[in-house]
């Protein structure tokens, strides 16, 4: 499966570019073709950014995910023994 990203171009745009070095077309819109490999990269590292914005965040993201348990401590099954 491709999906199409669409973007806006960066602020250097100039109305009167008709065309990038690689030949796409100028325009204030550009379209990013990417396969479903690429599209999960893209999400899971905005997914990563997002979750280590805070130490809370990051605290319940472990916490949803089993590895710490209510008091912020490593959960049983991680914990050394």
């Amino acid at each position: 499966m491709v999906h199409a990203r669409f973007y806006e171009a960066p602020g250097n745009y100039d109305e009167n570019r008709t065309e990038y070095a690689s030949g796409v077309p100028a325009g204030k819109w550009d379209v990013v073709i990417e396969t479903t490999s690429e599209r999960t990269h893209v999400e899971m590292k905005r997914f990563g950014h997002e979750v280590l914005s805070s130490a809370a965040k990051a605290r319940a993201f472990l916490q949803r995910a089993g590895i710490l348990d209510d008091q912020g401590d490593l959960a049983a099954p991680y914990r050394a023994a």
